[in-house]
């Protein structure tokens, strides 16, 4: 059985880069407490505390804390693979268009409607 990949549409993404950009500037520090955890954005600001009555755990909290920055992190690092997939199937054309040696133009052209139709294939889903 074959899973379908889960592609994030660019308005979703758009809309994840501007939850973050909304949120407040990090990064965000996690403190522990006897009783719990809190998470701050500075020595004054508290975003949020949990509690170990509450089934919270240090993971979460960690997890929390560190996506104020990792979230964008992503975010930049998946626009910086889309703009190099772009590019790998531009220059797979352009290779298919400027090599003399048939054999090795029809590879790159083959290339190039692989790559297109992984990506129209990604996008249908």
């Amino acid at each position: 059985m074959t899973t379908k990949p889960n592609v994030i549409t660019p308005q979703e993404l758009a809309a994840i880069r501007e939850r973050a950009e909304k949120a407040t500037p990090g990064p965000w520090k996690l403190i522990n407490y006897d009783n719990g955890f809190a998470v701050y954005a500075s020595e004054v600001e508290m975003i949020s505390d949990w509690y170990y009555e509450n089934g919270f755990t240090e993971e979460n909290a960690e997890f929390i804390a560190n996506a104020r920055t990792d979230i964008p992190r992503l975010l930049d690092e998946i626009e910086r693979l889309q703009e190099r997939w772009v590019y790998a199937i531009e220059n797979a054309e352009h290779m298919a268009d400027v090599l003399v040696p048939q054999d090795l133009s029809d590879f790159y052209r083959d290339v190039a409607r692989y790559l297109r139709r992984i990506e129209r294939e990604s996008d249908a889903e």
